[in-house]
């Protein structure tokens, strides 16, 4: 067993000592046969994927219409009449992507071009509200 592994029964016998070491001492680390897990409170987790920022660029079209794109979410671009709601645009079709990767976990995380998306939809799917994923935009202007 690998350094810092606790074994599965050990862990089922002294569950909630586990959880409680999880959340308000460090992650714990757990052997099972062959599986490892790691169990984490989240607030550890939030602070592993602090990094997990979107840095975005917000541009404006000939008629006005702000459009903001991003380099971590590529596929997701969002637009409105001006930058507040197309940030909120995409803040919204980020979260949805988060759901859809979620649900589709076992797919979307083994494909080549989406596999790197994981440490944002982590991030999202803990933020879980638009409003509040806004705050991990991080935007500059573009040319208009």
């Amino acid at each position: 067993m690998k350094p810092y592994y606790r074994s599965a029964t050990e862990v089922r016998k002294n569950f909630s000592e586990c959880i409680d070491r999880a959340v308000h001492d460090r992650p714990q680390f757990v052997n099972r046969t062959r599986d490892g897990v790691v169990v984490i409170g989240e607030r550890f987790f939030d602070d592993l994927l602090a990094s997990a920022v979107i840095h975005c660029t917000i541009t404006k079209d000939e008629d006005g219409t702000a459009f903001v794109t991003n380099g971590e979410l590529s596929d997701l671009i969002g637009s409105g009449e001006t930058e507040a709601a197309a940030i909120r645009d995409l803040a919204t079709q980020l979260v949805e992507y988060a759901a859809e990767y979620y649900e589709n976990y076992a797919l979307y995380s083994r494909s080549p071009n989406r596999k790197r998306h994981l440490p944002y939809v982590l991030r999202i799917l803990t933020l879980g509200e638009p409003d509040a994923v806004r705050e991990i935009l991080v935007c500059q202007s573009g040319k208009s």
